[in-house]
């Protein structure tokens, strides 16, 4: 697919404050800059595997990012267009031919 035609079927933005710092109990204490990007997001609920726990959980949408982000965390702030900042849940890297394509993060 044409790179043109994948970010035709981006039409939101998203961002994504990964978090630099923690406290002395491993909770986050800052968030970095907000990192933007072009995104697909699809609200509708499906069973992902939580990085936290590893059980099965019911995240209420996805996030398709226009790019790879590699160093994602279940802390990190990610805020949908309308708003708000649903808890990221997990996320996957997409491959395509070239290797690795883009980044689907499930939120909660």
């Amino acid at each position: 697919m044409p790179i043109s035609d994948w970010q035709d079927m981006m039409p939101s933005t998203v961002t994504l404050e990964a978090v630099p710092a923690r406290d002395d109990y491993g909770k986050p204490s800052s968030y970095a800059a907000a990192e933007t990007y072009l995104a697909h997001v699809q609200y509708k609920a499906m069973k992902v595997t939580s990085r936290v726990t590893g059980a099965d959980v019911v995240a209420s949408g996805a996030v398709w990012l226009n790019e790879v982000v590699t160093s994602l965390s279940v802390d990190d702030r990610l805020t949908l267009p309308d708003g708000s900042t649903p808890p990221i849940q997990s996320w996957d890297i997409g491959y395509d031919e070239n290797g690795p394509h883009h980044t689907k993060i499930y939120f909660g």
